[in-house]
């Protein structure tokens, strides 16, 4: 449970649904999560609004074997 000891004895004295303060506490939890979330998914959506680098992939092209120059080609240049 989430509730600690020392409250649950207070609870117990005033007579409280302990099973529904315990999904009180649970469903509040769950929406402070949620909505940080969203803050965090708003906060990288801003952050990338100015963003406008979309790289481009090369593909690389087959190169053809080179010439072999041997010695008699060199001396004809």
């Amino acid at each position: 449970m989430l509730i600690p000891d020392e409250d649950m004895n207070k609870v117990e004295t005033q007579k409280v649904n302990i099973d529904e303060l315990q999904r009180k506490i649970e469903e509040q939890a769950r929406k402070k999560e949620e909505k940080m979330l969203a803050m965090k998914q708003a906060k990288e959506q801003k952050e990338l609004e100015g963003c406008t680098f979309a790289p481009q992939r090369l593909t690389k092209k087959k190169k053809e074997p080179e010439e072999i120059r041997d010695l008699d080609k060199f001396l004809e240049d």
